[in-house]
């Protein structure tokens, strides 16, 4: 009786330790979604815009991502702006002109005799 008794707390031990062992190397919610957050902006940093923008939309074929298009002379090209947070999509507007380099997420917005800078801004913590 007694050695059932330790057989099924070893057990039962062995099983807590495998459960542990399993969620530890799990990945965390919370890392995927600062991945998430770090691969957008990562992927605006590398791009180049240097344009006026000539249409601002929510583009139902990306799942309403906030969207502009931007007349960059030989061609159009769009700026989805996924998850985009510093409120660059509302400050800008159709005519306006904008300047972004790549390698950076600072963005000009040029407006008659107005221009600003605004930093985009994709909640990563790792920049």
């Amino acid at each position: 009786m007694i050695a059932k008794d330790i057989e099924i707390k070893v057990k039962g031990t062995l099983l807590i330790l495998l459960i542990i062992a399993i969620l530890s190397i799990l990945p965390r919610e919370d890392r995927k979604i600062q991945s998430n957050e770090c691969r957008w902006s990562n992927n605006m940093k590398s791009e180049a815009f240097d344009g006026i923008i000539i249409r601002k939309f929510d583009d139902a074929q990306n799942h309403y991502m906030p969207t502009l298009l931007i007349d960059q002379g030989q061609r159009n090209v769009k700026m989805v702006l996924q998850n985009e947070i510093s409120g660059f999509y509302s400050s800008v507007q159709i005519g306006d002109l904008i300047r972004k380099k790549p390698n950076t997420l600072s963005v000009e917005i040029i407006r008659n005799n107005w221009n600003v800078i605004i930093i985009l801004d994709y909640g990563c913590l790792e920049e």
